[in-house]
């Protein structure tokens, strides 16, 4: 786990039971694999519009 200037490594069975329920609900509300792509596609197919519209 990674903090402010820090890394610490869950290996204390307590300490990772505490953020198993932050885990689960992270990757609950992620994107799917698909649902990454197709968002990133947009994304980049914006940026390239708003590129070529602000050079002209």
């Amino acid at each position: 786990m990674e903090g402010a200037g820090e890394i610490r490594y869950l290996d204390d069975k307590k300490a990772l039971t505490a953020h198993e329920p932050a885990w689960a609900r992270l990757t609950s509300t992620a994107l799917r694999f698909d649902e990454t792509r197709a968002f990133l596609r947009t994304i980049s197919r914006e940026l390239l519009e708003e590129t070529k519209n602000s050079s002209s």
